[in-house]
């Protein structure tokens, strides 16, 4: 028999109920102002341009709690409630979506911001009994009845029909312009949602919406509500009412709308936007929007924005980015929002899915510039979707929409809007707009550098050369300077840079721009670097040249701040003293030097071999160039320093005639001041006294001049604090050539050197040690011009010393001493022979040195003379009687032969005279003729009388 046959026993699902679903639904989504956005959406989805919000603090009466346990509607119209309202009425389509949960009718509406978010079930959070009013009906849902029973539609024609409504619809009256019209006629326009706020918690939520709570809110709400309608399409006005005396009085105590001269530009290009398709070719509009923001009628607020929004064709869409809009049914659209009037310190860029999404960090994009965009967002609407960790073939659609959003569509808007910036704005709106690349959420670091790829491309920057204009990135120069450099500097470079045309973009806020060209290009744009200025200006056009002083110093201390001595040969920035600028070179032939203002000071005529005075910092490079060797700069070295007064001194006062004195002219040429500075130079940096120098000065009073005189000649000082020449001596000094010198001035006489090496003092010692010194000529003019008293004078005053020093050579060529002819006066070196000091009655036979004095004498023997004894000069007379005697005076000879017999005592042992004696023809002979004694006999010897009787052979007897 065969087997019963049998069928299963089959059982249904266990559903969630829908509290359950609800509460599941509310646990994802957040209860923050993001309910009040999702009734903005609906608005905007519905074409409003108007939406306005109710603070309802009415509560239910005594007598309403007595309609309320009578009326099974009551619950619905309790107080406090919060009431919505937008100026158009629900489509079909709408009253099919309200009843929809977890899912949405606009999901395959690319032009639907509410696909976009929570969904309309959010306003649970703060209701358990949610009402819409619009066009015909009104529909409550009420979530605790059977789910075939839980939508209640009504009729507003019939709505007094219902038992214990017409006490409870009370609630409603005076509410934006619901009354008795609408109950008349059954029509309400427009669309007003009731929330009865939840006063205790209840199974669907345990959320509480006291005062407190419902002001938070609002609160939240306001924070955003400027931003609002920035990229909405069709709401113009957002208005908050806090009471109803508000509502009643129509005085928003909050709102928010769209105004100003462009407002109809703005509702055109947004219309434009409300596009549901993809077009062919990319639609793009650009326009202002002024938000108006009023309290209690009185405007607190007016901000301007240039909105650009970006709808991507298919001509020039990303092939990816086309097949997910399919897929997703997604618009590929992104807009930019940037504020006209703003400070970049307090800007912050925020993420936009056609409303802001909440205020956090993660939806803050760091740029300059709101973004907005079709992104696919997470399920609480709080942020983007983002890559995971999954591998890019992993990515879900949404993940790889949002990224080709930012990495193709935001990168062409971001560039259509700098170009509209350029064109129709100035240069403030622009360095606005440009983002930082290091400052950028790294959601959008892909897109700002493709933003800066097609700027190169782009004259984005604005310079006020040549009249303004704007340029590329390539052509411009920033003020960008080498630290420290302060502001006088600047503006000289600031100058330069105009004068040489180049484009200059010096605009406020250009150190920003600067920074993100480097970070973003990954070098820097050309700055106005030393190099720069330099080598791209300054020496491939004079130009400079012709440029006030102040400005060419300030380029040489910007200069030569880099230390890069190469960018300076060339250029005539080589400040003089003179007031001129000359080449830097590396010639080192001509020296400039580069010394102190003391120095300058004492060379005044040269200033075209020094450099000016500079600031200390830019004086202590200039030194630093003098010290590295490789242009013609250099530090003074001593014997420079001296050259140069010397120079200074010829540039000012001539040559010399003499090469020992240089004649001043007049009495103002001589300026003892910068005299005296020279001396305390001298002093003070213990240098060598220049010996050729003129520095020393001089009085000459017998011609009424002033000199100045160089150190290496004879010099003496009159008198000292000791010591006094004598004037004869100083009148011998002159004639001979030695420059005898007033008392020295203290500045000159503080000099160490000065007495030790140069000008001696007014003593024997000193006038010594000049005749030590005495050359050829200065023998010659003493012996040729000194007078005889002063000679006289001299030898006394130059014997008075027991010691000669070095000067016995030179004295002995002076002819200063006396002799034995009158008038006359010989030097040692050519009479060496000095008279005995006995008289005799003859003169003496040769020139022989006959002192005056006894210090003459001393004088004459320590320079060599050797005086000769009586009977060496009676030798030498007889011998000159029996040499030559034609040529002997007779007389002299009769009364020296007197004498040699009269003192005869004296020379008696002295065989030489007495043999001389007898040689001389000095004795008369009987006969008249004179015998030499040793011919002639004694007339008193009778027999020699006898013998020869011829008197001529006897002298003479006297009788």
């Amino acid at each position: 028999m065969a087997e019963d046959v049998i069928d299963p026993d089959y059982a249904g699902i266990i559903r969630n109920t829908l509290i359950e679903d609800l509460s599941k639904i509310l646990y994802t989504y957040s209860k923050d102002g993001q309910i009040l956005k999702e009734l903005i959406q609906n608005a905007e989805d519905a074409g409003a341009n108007k939406i306005a919000i109710l603070y309802d603090e009415r509560k239910s009466s005594s007598y309403d709690q007595r309609i309320k346990q009578e009326s099974p509607y009551s619950k619905y119209f309790e107080g406090p409630a919060l009431i919505v309202y937008n100026n158009e009425e629900f489509s079909e389509d709408d009253w099919q979506g309200i009843r929809r949960i977890g899912t949405s009718i606009k999901k395959l509406d690319p032009s639907k911001v509410g696909r976009f978010g929570l969904g309309f079930k959010s306003v649970f959070h703060i209701t358990d009994y949610p009402m819409i009013i619009s066009g015909h009906l009104m529909m409550i849902l009420d979530p605790y009845l059977n789910e075939t029973r839980c939508y209640i539609p009504l009729e507003l024609s019939k709505l007094k029909l219902y038992r214990g409504m017409h006490e409870c619809y009370e609630a409603l009256f005076q509410v934006f312009n619901f009354g008795q019209n609408v109950l008349d006629a059954g029509y309400f326009k427009g669309t007003m949602f009731r929330f009865p706020l939840r006063q205790e918690a209840t199974k669907l939520s345990d959320s509480v919406y006291n005062r407190e709570q419902t002001n938070n809110l609002l609160r939240v709400f306001k924070e955003e509500a400027s931003l609002t309608l920035l990229f909405l399409k069709s709401l113009e006005e957002v208005s908050l009412y806090e009471c109803m005396d508000s509502l009643n009085e129509q005085n928003p105590d909050y709102k928010v709308t769209i105004g100003g001269r462009t407002h109809e530009i703005a509702r055109k290009a947004r219309k434009a936007m409300q596009s549901k398709t993809i077009p062919d070719k990319g639609l793009v509009k650009v326009y202002e929007l002024i938000l108006l923001t009023t309290c209690k009628r009185k405007l607190v607020d007016q901000t301007s924005w240039l909105i650009i929004n970006r709808l991507e064709g298919i001509s020039e869409a990303n092939n990816n980015l086309l097949k997910l809009a399919e897929k997703l049914s997604y618009l590929p659209c992104v807009g930019i929002a940037v504020p006209l009037l703003s400070s970049s310190d307090t800007f912050t860029g925020h993420i936009f899915c056609f409303l802001p999404l909440p205020m956090q960090a993660i939806s803050m994009t760091k740029l300059p510039v709101h973004i907005n965009g079709t992104f696919a967002l997470s399920e609480d609407r709080k942020q983007l979707k983002l890559s995971d960790t999954f591998s890019e073939s992993n990515k879900e659609d949404t993940v790889q929409w949002n990224e080709l959003l930012v990495s193709n569509v935001l990168p062409k808007v971001y560039t259509d809007l700098i170009i509209y910036v350029r064109k129709q704005y100035d240069y403030h709106l622009m360095f606005r707009c440009i983002p930082d690349p290091s400052e950028t959420d790294i959601r959008f670091k892909e897109c700002v550098s493709k933003l800066f790829t097609n700027l190169d491309d782009v004259p984005f920057l604005y310079t006020k050369s040549n009249g303004g204009k704007w340029i590329h990135r390539k052509d411009a120069v920033f003020p960008i300077f080498t630290e420290n450099t302060d502001a006088d500097i600047r503006e000289t470079l600031k100058y330069t840079i105009s004068q040489y045309n180049s484009c200059l973009v010096d605009s406020e806020g250009y150190e920003r721009i600067y920074s993100i060209l480097t970070k973003a290009f990954g070098q820097p744009p050309q700055d106005a670097s030393p190099q720069f200025i330099s080598k791209r200006l300054l020496k491939l056009n004079s130009a400079y040249k012709t440029f006030e002083e102040k400005h060419k110093l300030n380029l040489l201390a910007y200069l030569i701040s880099s230390r890069d001595d190469e960018i300076l040969k060339s250029l005539e920035l080589l400040p003089l003293a003179n007031g001129s600028f000359i080449m830097f070179q590396t010639n080192k032939v001509s020296k400039i030097f580069v010394c102190s203002s003391i120095v300058r000071q004492l060379c005044p005529g040269v200033e075209d071999k020094l450099v000016r005075k500079v600031p200390d910092q830019v004086n202590e490079l200039i030194i630093r160039l003098a010290k590295a060797g490789g242009t013609q700069l250099a530090e003074p070295t001593e014997s420079d320093v001296l050259l140069l007064i010397s120079q200074s001194i010829e540039k000012i006062h001539g040559k010399s005639q003499d090469q020992r004195t240089l004649r001043l002219q007049k009495r103002r040429q001589f300026d003892e001041d910068w005299l005296m500075s020279v001396w305390e130079y001298l002093r003070r940096e213990g240098m060598h006294l220049p010996h050729d120098l003129f520095i020393l000065p001089h009085f000459d009073k017998q011609h009424g001049c002033y000199y100045l005189l160089r150190l290496n000649q004879p010099l003496i000082v009159e008198s000292d604090d000791r010591n006094i020449l004598p004037s004869s001596v100083v009148r011998c000094l002159n004639e001979t050539g030695v420059t005898v010198l007033k008392a020295l001035p203290r500045y000159v006489s503080y000099c160490p050197e000065i007495y030790h090496k140069y000008v001696e003092r007014p003593t024997v010692d000193g006038v010594l040690k000049l005749i030590a010194d005495f050359c050829k000529k200065l023998v010659k003019n003493f012996n040729d011009k000194v007078r005889s008293s002063d000679r006289e004078d001299f030898v006394n005053f130059v014997g008075s010393n027991y010691t000669l020093k070095n000067a016995g050579c030179i004295l002995k060529k002076l002819k200063m001493f006396n002799c034995n002819i009158s008038g006359c006066y010989v030097s040692v070196e050519d009479v060496s022979l000095m008279a005995p000091d006995d008289l005799l009655p003859v003169p003496l036979p040769d020139k022989m040195i006959k002192p005056k004095t006894s210090t003459e004498k001393r004088l004459a023997i320590l320079l060599g003379a050797k005086q000769l004894s009586v009977t060496k000069v009676v030798e030498t007379i007889l011998n000159t009687y029996i040499d030559r005697p034609l040529s002997c005076n007779d007389t002299h000879k009769h009364l020296m032969m007197e004498h040699i017999i009269e003192n005869m005592s004296v020379f008696l042992h002295n065989t030489k005279i007495i043999s001389l004696v007898r040689q001389v023809e000095f004795v008369k002979s009987g006969n008249g003729d004179i015998k030499k004694p040793n011919e002639l006999f004694d007339p008193e010897d009778r027999h020699l009388v006898q013998m020869f009787n011829d008197s001529g052979k006897f002298h003479r007897i006297e009788t």
